[in-house]
């Protein structure tokens, strides 16, 4: 009889064969399906192993997996798809950016604000050209907001993808989980598992491309697979970690488990790691330098703004915008020690008078400051719903123009000649300058009579002949815009008088940051828009700084600002910065492409090493099929044979 057990165990190996062939076939593009194939051992008459064969068993049936590459397969389809989320993401952003000169982006809004600006100077007083400066104003506010927007609505949707990709990681775990219990389970009554591993294993796949994903073998567990993203198991034994993704309390997107606080607010790969990077990370980055170049255009041209007056000149009254009620350094608007000037003028007698408000962001309230513009002659100052509120007595105005004085600052003149300033002050700094006579005589008749012009420092600026050839009245020109010029009579050596010229009114900013005759209103890109009251009259375009009000030379600092570096700009202009950010957004979408292209190069590479070990070949499974059919053939002749022997024994007998 152990002829037959030969022949039947022979034919039992090769059905098995047919069969695992069968599935294998059946199975070839299965997701994540990983080839089987047949342990076989021989029999012996005592038993598995002794030197007398009496034919074959099947041991087992074995997954063909190589562990290594399954762990860098993993890998690498959570780096591929960290940067196929960022990179879409990111194209996103460039897209919404704009490209440079295209047109319809920021920094072809921010050149066209300032192109209307250089166009008004010459004709400061001409309605077509205000108006054409407060709508490119206007479009150049839209444009800030409109991507400020964008972004903050980007934001929202990472959150939303965020709960999305946590839910399917919820999934996925409890998959994995439950797969454990099962594969556990066949583990300690010793039957097969393999296809509860197949699918246990491409979840964790799918999980990988979700989260950075580390898989590791249970010890203690044969076949189970314990599975952590950042360094946390979320998946131990037959039990799952339950995720969510929320807001932390700094305003972070984070991920914890459901029933705690402890949030997770950087995870490396997947989609995940992804949506994390860019909503922390990117994002807030982009955000933060459009904020700093909008908050930059509304102090900068705020700041030039307030020192100037529009058509309509000197206020009667003026209001700000609602302040913090505390110490001025807590408003965040670049408030700075410092002082600022107000200019009183007497509308009957035509007197003017500049006086000085000291502010100390650390101590002065809206209230002291409020206080100390109220001690003031002729000007009445209030603050209504937190807003400061200046207003001049009957026949007085007021403004901040650091228009120079025709009557100089200080003098020690005893002859009868007078001086007279003009001009307007075209120097970067707040100055002194002291002029004094070389010679005594007659001007515009003593031979050698001069006057000696120094600046603050002392320093030799000018020297102009007041003697002969000067003809009494006629303007000297003394350098950075200012004139002097004298009349008839007499000067004596020696004597002298001061001229103070302002090219800042507000070395403090406190003007600006109260919001008292602003050109823009808001403090970042998702508030910034130009201030009603000029939307309403462009009149009140603050285009002068000179005594008469007439001139444009306060549209020209305005426009000046676009071509002003600034350290909040890491040293670019406002446009240049733009620029800036453009053209890193678009380094970091080709950085991001190139990664993708180079991830998803070396997964192929590994899916095509992992295919040719664990994949289903259909053509060698064809190969098989034949040498297992022809086993079965051979075994079924052998049986024949085998019986027609026992037959003819049989018979002789």
């Amino acid at each position: 009889m152990s002829n037959y057990t030969i022949g039947l165990s022979g034919l039992q190996v090769a059905q098995r064969a047919l069969d695992l062939v069968g599935t294998n076939i059946a199975n070839a593009s299965t997701p994540g399906y990983h080839k089987q194939e047949l342990d076989v051992a021989t029999l012996s008459m005592g038993g598995v192993g002794n030197s007398i064969g009496a034919g074959a068993v099947v041991t087992g049936v074995e997954r063909v997996v190589d562990k290594l590459l399954e762990s860098q397969l993993i890998n690498q389809q959570s780096n591929l798809s960290a940067q196929e989320q960022k990179l879409s993401m990111l194209e996103t952003i460039e897209s919404s950016l704009g490209k440079i000169g295209s047109g319809n982006d920021l920094g072809t809004a921010i050149d066209g604000f300032f192109k209307a600006l250089n166009q008004l100077p010459s004709q400061p007083d001409s309605r077509p050209l205000q108006e054409q400066v407060i709508w490119a104003a206007d479009s150049l506010a839209s444009q800030f907001r409109n991507l400020s927007n964008f972004l903050a609505e980007t934001r929202k949707q990472l959150l939303v993808q965020a709960q999305t990709v946590v839910e399917q990681i919820n999934g996925l775990s409890g998959e994995v989980a439950q797969a454990n219990v099962e594969i556990g389970r066949s583990e300690r009554v010793g039957s097969t598992s393999n296809v509860v591993q197949d699918n246990r294993d491409h979840a964790i796949n799918s999980l990988s491309e979700l989260v950075g994903t580390e898989v590791l073998d249970d010890v203690n567990n044969a076949g189970v697979r314990n599975v952590s993203i950042g360094g946390t198991l979320l998946v131990l034994d037959g039990t799952s970690v339950t995720l969510k993704a929320g807001t932390t309390t700094d305003g972070q997107l984070g991920i914890a488990a459901q029933d705690s606080q402890n949030w997770t607010t950087s995870m490396a790969g997947g989609k995940l790691g992804a949506i994390l990077e860019l909503a922390n990370t990117i994002l807030p980055d982009i955000t933060g330098r459009l904020n700093a170049l909008a908050s930059q255009v509304i102090s900068g041209i705020n700041r030039v703004h307030v020192q100037g007056v529009g058509g309509s000149g000197s206020f009667s009254d003026l209001s700000g915008v609602t302040v913090s009620e505390g110490t001025i350094d807590t408003w965040n608007a670049g408030v700075t020690a410092g002082s600022f000037y107000l200019r009183v003028t007497n509308q009957a007698t035509g007197e003017i008078t500049r006086q000085k408000i000291d502010v100390d962001p650390a101590v002065d309230t809206i209230g002291t400051v409020n206080a100390k513009i109220d001690a003031l002659d002729h000007i009445s100052s209030s603050v209504v719903n937190s807003a400061l509120h200046l207003q001049a007595d009957d026949n007085y105005t007021f403004d901040f123009i650091p228009a120079l004085a025709s009557e100089p600052a200080g003098s020690t003149f005893t002859g009868t000649a007078a001086p007279t300033v003009g001009g307007i002050y075209t120097g970067a700094d707040n100055e002194v300058y002291t002029c004094t006579v070389a010679g005594t005589g007659t001007v515009g008749v003593t031979d050698g009579l001069s006057v000696e012009v120094r600046n603050q420092a002392g320093t030799l600026v000018k020297t102009v002949n007041v003697g002969q050839g000067y003809a009494s009245g006629d303007r000297l020109d003394i350098g950075q815009g200012i004139t002097v010029s004298l009349s008839t009579g007499t000067l004596t050596g020696g004597e002298a008088f001061t001229i103070q010229a302002m090219a800042n009114t507000d070395s403090s900013g406190f003007l600006a940051a109260a919001g008292l005759n602003t050109f823009f209103q808001g403090s970042d890109a998702s508030t910034i828009q130009v201030r009603q009251e000029i939307m309403d009259e462009p009149s009140l375009l603050a285009t002068s700084i000179g005594p008469m009000m007439t001139d444009g030379a306060n549209v020209a600092r305005l426009a000046a600002v676009g071509d002003t570096t600034s350290a909040a700009l890491d040293g670019a202009t406002p446009a240049m910065f733009f620029q800036q950010l453009v053209t890193r957004t678009g380094q970091s979408v080709a950085t991001t492409d190139a990664l993708q292209k180079s991830f998803n190069d070396i997964l192929q590479q590994i899916t095509q090493q992992r295919e040719a070990i664990s994949g289903v070949d259909v053509n060698v499974e064809a190969a098989n099929l034949l040498v297992f059919e022809r086993m079965y053939q051979a075994i079924s002749k052998y049986i024949s044979t085998q019986d027609k022997a026992l037959s003819y024994l049989m018979e002789m007998t």
